[in-house]
């Protein structure tokens, strides 16, 4: 079976918060309130940002709210632009988001 899929990527930062709770708990959760086919959110050991501070989790020497998070999910580009203003509605942080071109996607269950 195949489908045309997107992919939104959002980087934040652990201590980011939307609506009093955690950002990437709401993005989770409105995804799954607009029917995405997956999503998950990921934290990150090292990397940097757009201000090219060095994160690294071994050096324990960042705070731990600065830490990078990945949310990424994958849905039809329809849903992914719903998902995105609704978003931007609740007050998503000023962080990057990457709205990948859709792609044909093959699911390995017959």
């Amino acid at each position: 079976m195949t489908a045309t899929l997107a992919v939104l990527r959002i980087y934040l930062l652990v201590g980011d918060r939307m609506e009093g709770r955690p950002a990437s708990e709401t993005i989770l959760e409105v995804a799954r309130t607009l029917n995405a086919l997956r999503a998950s959110s990921r934290p990150g050991i090292a990397g940097f940002g757009r201000h090219g501070v060095v994160v690294d989790l071994l050096l324990l020497e960042v705070k731990p709210d600065r830490m990078p998070v990945t949310v990424q999910v994958l849905a039809p580009l329809t849903t992914l632009q719903a998902l995105l203003s609704n978003l931007q509605a609740r007050g998503l942080p000023d962080r990057e988001v990457v709205l990948e071109r859709p792609v044909e996607v093959s699911s390995a269950t017959p």
